[in-house]
């Protein structure tokens, strides 16, 4: 009967959309509209599930913690569009560079950052290097950029200096102090937290 194949396909119809929407909504809750990363808060939540995870089974992982250098003169010099632009190029980067499991996020305004899992800290010091050139050479096209060099900070901790400290407040401070000493030390440089 037509009637209810028409029912049918409403209902269906109808499944679909929700589906879809609790999708779309499930992504601004876990993703930061600019850069299309994770955000601050999901970020966490994975930082959280990890140091559970690493404590049980040993796994190696370490956190990138990314400030860019010179980007309030970006932002003052070029116009709040190309710094938008920048930060989104940073995020295209993230993600055509890192591998699926690891975790970059937006941690709020230039700085970032990222969870490498099953990482271990010489390997986390190649790829803090590797980001910290993708940044200058490809963040600012150098058209735009009207004699502006972009660089970043970058500090890094790995599980083994964080050896069995689940306090992410904790964690986190050390990776702070770990990025302020890179931006007051001559920026543009990966400095490895080491307590």
């Amino acid at each position: 009967d037509f009637s209810k194949r028409q029912e049918l396909l409403e209902t269906c119809a109808h499944a679909l959309i929700v589906g879809m929407e609790n999708c779309f909504l499930h992504l601004q809750a876990i993703e930061d509209p600019l850069t299309g990363l994770y955000n601050r808060s999901y970020f966490l939540y994975r930082l959280k599930e990890e140091l559970s995870y690493s404590t049980r089974h040993s796994s190696d992982f370490a956190l990138l913690m990314i400030d860019l250098d010179e980007f309030k003169e970006v932002n003052d010099h070029l116009g709040h569009q190309i710094g938008d632009d920048v930060l989104k190029r940073i995020g295209e980067l993230f993600r055509m560079t890192l591998r699926k499991e690891d975790v970059p996020a937006r941690y709020g305004g230039d700085e970032f950052i990222i969870l490498l899992l099953n990482c271990d800290e010489k390997n986390a010091i190649e790829k803090a290097n590797k980001i910290k050139q993708m940044i200058s050479i490809k963040a600012l096209p150098k058209e735009k950029s009207q004699g502006i060099q972009l660089g970043c900070s970058i500090s890094l901790i790995s599980s083994k200096v964080i050896s069995g400290d689940n306090d992410i407040t904790s964690i986190l401070k050390k990776l702070d102090n770990a990025l302020y000493k890179a931006k007051t030390e001559g920026k543009n440089q990966v400095i490895v937290a080491v307590e």
